[in-house]
């Protein structure tokens, strides 16, 4: 039970990056066109449509995360039913400790799924907000 409960708490985590960067996406959009001096009823236009879309993606991407996190707690719970707990090989003594604990309580897969989840929201939330603070150090421009 605590397996899942944490596989939720990454589930929302993963949620509101890509909340987060979905909106910091809109904003660098908007810049952009500003930037390139565009229409601003087709901004609207672009907008709403562009919203309706990263929502759509944003359903998507959560929907598929809370399947893979609660795929990876039953996955852990059926081999540790099985007894195949191979905790894997590690360098040190501590690591094979940290890998085996992990690997107990189902949490190995569930945390290599979590990164590999949280990494796309957050690497598009920080190009987006670098192409908004370029637009507008751009719009303001020189000093």
């Amino acid at each position: 039970m605590m397996a899942y409960a944490l596989a939720y708490v990454c589930w929302a985590i993963v949620a509101l990056s890509a909340v987060l960067a979905i909106l910091q996406l809109r904003s660098a959009l908007t810049s952009v066109w500003m930037l390139l001096r565009g229409d601003p009823l087709v901004l609207l236009a672009v907008d709403r449509l562009g919203t309706v879309f990263l929502c759509l993606a944003w359903l998507a991407y959560g929907v598929l995360a809370e399947d893979w996190f609660r795929s990876s707690v039953s996955t852990a719970m059926t081999e540790r039913q099985e007894g195949s707990c191979h905790p894997g090989s590690s360098s040190g003594p501590a690591e094979r400790k940290l890998s085996a604990r992990l690997h107990t309580w189902g949490l190995r897969l569930l945390g290599r799924r979590f990164s590999m989840l949280v990494a796309p929201p957050v690497v598009l939330f920080a190009l987006a907000y670098l192409a908004e603070r370029l637009c507008r150090r751009a719009l303001a421009g020189p000093r």
